[in-house]
């Protein structure tokens, strides 16, 4: 697929993940990220970027397909969070590469993590560890037998079956959470547009699945070999 039409999807489930934090009201609209929200959310996109290398050491098609579905969540709402002046999801998009290069990449990213200091929120903002960590993830789905957008996709519908239309559903979920001592609140919301009940767990404001939440399944995005 050329790169101008591959692109565009991508920037379309890109701006589903950013719909979907605001409706959880966790997108700053009218301020800027703080210093720990953007190192945070680094944080995330290391946790998966590790993933990604072990799943790729016991080459697990499907763990690295999912650990790359995380890897554009997380990263691409970095670049929303922060921003960025240099980097949008459409930059991200760069033709593929030989596998093993990339598979390379993804190590000595891995290890760059593990290496990086105290930076300023400046720093943070144009942060080119997470625009080659996008870019990397990206270019490697392009050269493995998987349908990627189509992945991506059902992850971005998966995350949003975590909010309800019905009311009745998102009241017993939260009798169901407190009959097991957690209380979760559930907070009126939009999703693209729609109405949906957003069930927040008090305690630290982690968005709590529906009662009948369904995890994704991404085998059938895996290209018959």
């Amino acid at each position: 697929m050329p790169l101008p039409t591959y692109a565009a999807p991508l920037k379309r489930l890109a701006d589903e993940i950013v719909a979907w934090n605001a409706a959880a009201g966790k997108f700053p609209t009218e301020r800027d990220a703080t210093l720990e929200e953007l190192l945070n959310q680094e944080a995330r996109v290391v946790e998966e970027l590790n993933e990604l290398v072990h799943a790729m050491a016991e080459d697990d098609l499907i763990e690295t397909l999912d650990a790359v579905c995380d890897i554009f969540v997380t990263a691409t709402y970095y670049l929303a969070l922060a921003k960025s002046s240099q980097a949008s999801v459409e930059s991200c998009v760069v033709p593929p590469a030989d596998l093993d290069e990339l598979k390379v990449q993804i190590s000595e990213l891995a290890k760059q993590a593990k290496s990086m200091r105290d930076r300023s929120i400046e720093q943070l903002r144009d942060n080119q560890f997470i625009v080659d960590s996008l870019k990397v993830a990206i270019a490697l789905v392009r050269d493995l037998p998987v349908d990627f957008i189509g992945a991506q996709q059902a992850v971005n519908e998966n995350n949003a079956s975590k909010y309800v239309a019905d009311e009745n559903i998102a009241a017993d979920s939260v009798a169901h959470y407190a009959a097991k001592g957690e209380e979760v609140v559930a907070h009126a919301s939009a999703y693209l547009g729609s109405p949906v009940f957003v069930l927040k767990r008090t305690s630290d404001d982690k968005i709590m699945k529906p009662i009948g939440f369904a995890a994704v399944d991404l085998k059938p995005f895996l290209y018959a070999g």
